[in-house]
């Protein structure tokens, strides 16, 4: 992640202008912290919050519910005030009741989430309640020490029993030892889930603040609303009997699968991204000679001529294949650089950034170029849905629904993730695809979604001959070509010229017991193209021959679970075409291999294709795979298991030659 989340667990219109619209910036020196707009102390919070507090061992133990369970949540409150800074305040209560011995020697409070690029965590309290006595926890830090957004703090406590209550009160304040004026204000908003990694009895979710807010919610009933002695309002959600929520590989995100609450001090995207743009305006300012500077390393397309989209994405490889090498990937989430890039001029002379800083570097670049080029916020499929805004873009628009960021190129529709080095033309990871993102232009009224790439743009094509040579060897003439999203590792793989034969012979003997690799060529590594193509010519030692030359693995790899309780969600849709061709002895050898009828599996979730003939001393086996299905319900889960699993069965069944008999036999039933 390299853009601050949230708490919880098209072509766009326009002319070449200034890299962003600007807004307008606040001058002069931050305002003064006044009494009024100083943030609260930890005890006067505590004291706002009070209402919303509970005393952990009056709460009913529900024993009914969730009977299965060692450890429910009886109680979770998170109550958020905003400040004048545009940050906010929590106070976190969660009450723990442990069931069993075994639950007792499991349970840790080592997933206490927070966002430690604008929070400090304060623990208030962390209490066992046993039979009336109370024993103390105490705070560990950050579990994951030295990083920084997202990450669960790691509280201690004394070693516990079947009975135990825990009552912990935590405490997330603004951190007021970074410079927040650059949000002017502004309250960038959060998100809530209701579930969590526990059933939970009852959740609630408390915003207070004085200033405008607003809010998005899913699954839930409308707010409670009233004020707090210090006239701020207030709003109050809650939610009972949820379920725990542990994402499955492939699976649903929590705001797919839990009630949620999303607030922000933005009331459209349009108000959200015309204020970010002004932010990336100010950053984007380039001191005196740098645009010259970037122009010498990549020159402009010419100022008579209207841009074209082939000129356009040439042009836009030239200044991308600079920068790629020329900038490396930190993650940078402290303080205002969690939300906001650094300026441009830094991130290039530093030659390092996150992706909000790559991103706005490789657009200023373009932008230079005479091309028109956006930052998008993103938020990756990982992240799960936002609240809709169907209703013509309002909605609570808030910055931590974002956990990414590419560039967007409108006239050749391109997206880039300057993250990912390696890749070219219109690839992209699978993470980013699919995704939701906020174009950031002034005005821009809607969230767009990042094309997922189609089955036909992910495509492997192997071919190989095969030659007997005595003693269970084969010699073999192959070509491997791929395009999409295999491309990048396979360049990876073959970019050093002199270990491309070990580098073969490597994945070769992951499939074939001996292998002897002789030559190797390949292309559109150096440079880098759209297709890879790997030729070879080595000898082989299969154990035996099967209908597909390297043996597959699909229902392991896309279905190896025997079942799902939530649909499973699959990154990527590709196909992959493979032939191989087999010499056989004497001049009418074809003549002796009997007709063998095609397979043909067409259904919902991709389809098989194998066809056999023999010709001029020739035995030839092509297959085609196609995968085009993007999610599977989890009632149709089986079915999909049970389709890949045939498919392996169809794939790695033995084809036998008997060069006594004159006979090949294909031992895939195909009448399946």
């Amino acid at each position: 992640m390299c853009l601050a989340a949230g708490t919880v667990a098209g072509t766009v219109a326009g002319t070449v202008g200034p890299v962003l619209a600007a807004a307008p910036k606040p001058t002069g020196a931050p305002p003064a912290v006044s009494a009024a707009t100083a943030p609260p102390s930890a005890s006067a919070l505590v004291r706002t919050a009070q209402p919303y507090l509970v005393d952990a061992g009056t709460l009913p133990a529900a024993a009914a519910k969730f009977a299965d369970a060692g450890a429910v949540e009886l109680y979770h409150l998170r109550y958020e005030q905003v400040m004048p800074s545009g940050l906010s305040a929590l106070v976190v209560q969660r009450v723990f009741q442990i069931r069993s011995a075994e639950a007792a020697d499991l349970f840790a409070l080592d997933d206490l989430w927070y966002d430690s690029s604008r929070t400090v965590f304060q623990l208030q309290y962390a209490h066992v309640l046993r039979h009336g006595q109370v024993l103390a926890g105490s705070d560990r830090g950050n579990l994951n020490s030295g990083a920084t957004g997202n990450q669960p703090r790691w509280v201690s406590l004394p070693r516990l029993r079947a009975g135990d209550r825990i009552d912990v009160l935590y405490l997330l304040l603004p951190d007021q030892s970074r410079d927040w004026s650059l949000l002017a204000g502004h309250f960038i908003g959060n998100l809530f889930a209701f579930r969590d990694s526990f059933p939970t009895l009852q959740a609630r979710y408390v915003l207070a603040s004085r200033q405008p807010v607003t809010f998005s919610q899913m699954a839930l009933s409308p707010p409670s609303s009233g004020h707090n002695q210090d006239g701020s309002l207030t709003w109050s959600w809650g939610a009972a009997d949820l379920p725990a929520f542990f994402r499955q590989p492939g699976g649903p995100s929590i705001t797919d699968s839990s009630p949620f609450v999303q607030v922000s001090g933005f009331d459209s995207w349009a108000a959200m991204a015309t204020w970010y743009s002004g932010l990336l305006a100010e950053r984007a300012r380039m001191p005196p000679g740098f645009q010259q500077q970037l122009l010498r390393l990549a020159q402009p397309l010419p100022a008579h001529s209207a841009p074209t989209p082939a000129a356009t994405r040439a042009e836009v490889d030239r200044v991308w294949s600079y920068l790629e090498a020329h900038l490396n990937y930190r993650g940078n989430e402290s303080g205002v650089h969690a939300y906001v890039p650094a300026p441009v001029a830094k991130i290039f002379a530093t030659q390092r950034g996150d992706c909000k800083d790559g991103a706005l570097l490789l657009t200023t670049w373009l932008r230079a170029e005479g091309i028109e080029a956006d930052v998008a916020l993103v938020r990756t499929p990982a992240m799960g849905r936002l609240a809709s805004d169907a209703d013509g873009g309002g909605a609570a628009a808030t910055v931590a629904a974002f956990d990414h960021a590419l560039v967007y190129i409108p006239l050749t529709g391109q997206w880039i993730d300057t993250t990912a080095p390696g890749l070219v033309g219109s690839e992209l990871p699978a993470s980013d695809q699919n995704s939701l993102a906020l174009i950031i232009r002034a005005g821009q009224r809607r969230l767009v979604h990042v094309p997922a790439a189609p089955a036909t743009a992910n495509v492997t094509r192997r071919s190989v001959r095969l030659t007997p040579a005595g003693q269970g060897w084969y010699q073999a003439a192959g070509e491997i070509e791929v395009q999409g999203a295999d491309a990048p590792a396979l360049r990876e793989r073959y970019a050093a010229a002199g270990q491309r034969a070990a580098a073969l012979q490597e994945w070769l003997r992951s499939y074939f017991p001996k292998v002897q690799v002789d030559t190797v060529a390949v292309e559109g590594v150096a440079p880098a193209r759209d297709t890879v193509r790997v030729s070879f010519t080595a000898k082989l030692h299969p154990q035996h021959l099967t209908v597909a030359w390297i043996q597959r693995h699909y229902a392991s790899l896309m279905a190896s679970e025997v079942a799902r309780q939530e649909s499973l969600e699959l990154p990527l849709r590709w196909q992959l075409d493979e032939s191989w061709s087999l010499q056989l002895t004497g001049t009418d050898a074809c003549a002796a291999v009997p007709p063998s009828p095609a397979v043909h599996r067409d259904g919902p979730f991709g389809s098989l294709n194998i066809a056999v003939d023999c010709d001029a001393g020739w035995l030839r086996v092509d297959s085609h795979v196609l995968q085009p299905t993007e999610r599977v319900p989890a009632a149709k889960y089986g079915a999909f298991r049970a389709f890949w699993q045939s498919v392996d069965a169809d794939l790695d069944a033995p084809v036998q030659f008997s060069p006594a008999r004159r006979r090949v036999v294909l031992t895939a039933d195909t009448r399946r």
